[in-house]
């Protein structure tokens, strides 16, 4: 997997597609914001950003390193090796949290006569085909997926100008500061924070001197597609199930 090489915008794209995949995982944050989620997309945008910097000095300060090698050599062995194990379960923890969320989502909403842990199963097998193949191979289909996620996304968003209502964002601000706080707080750690995982890949880039746009021009595309997400929710779903 080393010697492949993905290009800045197939890495853009897979943040993208990332970031979009957990876009059904807004309900929680929405129940806690209601009208003012789409401010606590734009905050955890904003949070998410600052860590996406850290994140992308540590890549061109160790410019072709991967992240266990950074953690060695900024810790030393010993301690790096500690931390490399927590960033381990930490992606073994997120890896099996995804495959419980998507499954449990098919098997509620597409797939009610299949057992979960099937559906589960299968997204396993799928994960270990693409990692079977390499990383050239994930960085395509970005490029396949990506763009048809947005097509489905804007002609949504055109079929609901019509139920559009700007009553649906105003007040303003209507909740409490602890609320905003937590939701905001929801929406950075769960939609965005989790790019952490593609520090692993960005050693694989094919031109580090663009691992700052790439990074950031995917966290932007993920908060696009959260913002106008809300968007169609508010203009569509809630005049059929209210506030």
């Amino acid at each position: 997997m080393q010697q492949a090489k993905i290009s800045p915008t197939q890495l853009s794209l897979l943040i993208v597609g990332f970031i979009s995949g957990s876009a059904f995982v807004l309900a929680p944050a929405e129940i806690i914001s209601k009208k003012d989620t789409w401010l606590c997309v734009i905050t955890g945008l904003v949070i998410a950003s600052m860590f996406a910097w850290a994140q992308t000095a540590l890549a061109n300060r160790f410019s072709g390193k991967t992240l266990g090698q950074i953690n060695e050599q900024v810790y030393g062995k010993i301690l790096g090796k500690l931390i490399n194990l927590l960033y381990v379960w930490y992606f073994v923890q997120l890896f099996a949290l995804n495959i419980w969320y998507f499954s449990e989502f098919y098997k509620n909403l597409l797939l009610r006569e299949t057992p979960q842990i099937l559906i589960g199963i299968i997204f396993v097998i799928l994960c270990g085909w693409v990692i079977w193949k390499g990383v050239e191979v994930l960085g395509r289909c970005g490029e396949l997926i990506v763009p048809l996620i947005f097509l489905v996304l804007i002609i949504s968003i055109f079929m609901q100008i019509p139920n559009f209502k700007i009553d649906n964002f105003f007040p303003v601000l209507q909740i409490s500061f602890t609320e905003f706080i937590r939701s905001s707080n929801m929406v950075t750690a769960i939609h965005f924070g989790e790019i952490i995982c593609f520090m692993t890949l960005i050693p694989l880039l094919n031109n580090q001197q663009k691992v700052r746009p790439a990074v950031f021009y995917g966290l932007l595309g993920g908060g696009l597609d959260h913002f106008f997400e809300f968007i169609l929710y508010s203009w569509g779903i809630r005049k059929y199930y209210g506030n």
